[in-house]
């Protein structure tokens, strides 16, 4: 982008992860010294704004107003934020969107890796988890039974200046449980 103005859009029909992220970015931008609009699909596209990012294309072009902004001189000229895995029906939907922006950020490697294998700019973006503050008693997290059994050191705020190697815990997994997922994590 020639600007130091990133306008992200987010469709306000979509997902409920999906403004979170946006916002996110958007922090991270600002932190950098990015000028942000965050907006959504009601939005006029205005010439003068020369980046865009698209959270969730296969949202944002297809709910309420979105459709405004499907334009191929648009299209070509925006960043996708791609939040889809590629075995879904959204990625799917997301891919036209995609191939003909200027580029993808990837929430999934592999799929950024297959995009950048089609001549597609794609770089992987993993959003850091929010710092948090240590937790009080009046805490509902703190009366969790999975967060009571954990060490001492393990339940204060995450710090990070301190080496993978020295802190409490280094991988925390919760989903649901299936044989082959038990083994991989066993090894």
């Amino acid at each position: 982008c020639s600007s130091d103005l990133v306008e992200i859009l987010c469709s306000s029909r979509g997902n409920s992860f999906m403004l979170p992220l946006a916002k996110h970015l958007a922090d991270g931008l600002s932190r950098c010294g990015v000028d942000v609009l965050l907006r959504d699909e009601h939005a006029e596209p205005d010439s003068k704004i020369d980046c865009r990012i698209v959270v969730a294309p296969h949202e944002f072009f297809y709910r309420g107003r979105g459709g405004k902004w499907n334009s191929p001189e648009l299209i070509s000229n925006m960043v996708m934020l791609s939040t889809e895995q590629i075995q879904t029906k959204w990625y799917w939907e997301s891919l036209p969107y995609l191939l003909m922006s200027r580029g993808v950020i990837d929430l999934f490697h592999h799929s950024m890796m297959l995009l950048k294998e089609s001549g597609t700019p794609a770089i992987y973006y993993a959003p850091n988890p929010p710092l948090r503050s240590v937790l009080t008693l009046s805490d509902p997290l703190s009366k969790h039974p999975l967060f009571r059994v954990l060490p001492e050191k393990a339940r204060l705020p995450y710090d990070p200046s301190i080496l993978y190697k020295n802190r409490a815990i280094d991988v925390s997994f919760f989903g649901t449980s299936s044989q082959h997922r038990d083994q991989a994590l066993a090894r």
